[in-house]
């Protein structure tokens, strides 16, 4: 049975990830940074482990990742527009990579990269930022695709939270 560990394990797409997971059976630990998300994460069926991305090396998260003895990791990370584009950069970009090389090192073969669709809300003009984000996310795929992982990247288009449909 596999073990998933996720980075950004408190967010909108974690937190859905998690409940499938959970549903299946399939044991989950989800990386937090902000202590007031571990109970929710408990309550998901998730075994929450505390650690700052931002503040992470590669070798600080590979020691986390073999603690966890997770086989997959997931990367579901990201600065949410918050804190701008150096945020942004900081998380999605650079966080990313410390995860992969984390990955690597830990001797964790699989890495899911939730990534973005490239052309989603271009029908809208959405700033500087969102074009920087557009920026990293391609980044990061192209740094994932260099590394020895068997690696999936997903694009989703806008994330919203209502409930989902058939229709297209």
């Amino acid at each position: 049975m596999s073990h998933v560990f996720i980075v950004g394990g408190s967010g909108q797409v974690a937190r859905k990830v998690i409940q499938k997971l959970h549903q299946r059976n399939v044991a989950v630990t989800a990386m937090y940074r902000d202590t007031s998300q571990k109970a929710e994460l408990e309550e998901l069926g998730a075994r929450p482990v505390f650690a700052d991305l931002t503040k992470s090396s590669p070798d600080s998260l590979k020691d986390i990742l073999k603690i966890s003895q997770a086989d997959i990791v997931v990367f579901a990370a990201g600065a949410g527009g918050k804190g701008g584009q150096e945020a942004t950069n900081l998380v999605d970009g650079n966080g990313l990579e410390i995860t992969a090389l984390a990955a690597e090192k830990a001797g964790i073969r699989k890495l899911i990269l939730v990534s973005a669709f490239p052309e989603a809300g271009r029908t809208k003009d959405l700033g500087d930022n969102f074009e920087n984000y557009m920026q990293v996310k391609k980044k990061s795929e192209y740094f994932l695709t260099k590394t020895q992982l068997d690696w999936i990247v997903l694009r989703p288009g806008t994330l919203v939270n209502d409930i989902g449909t058939v229709a297209v």
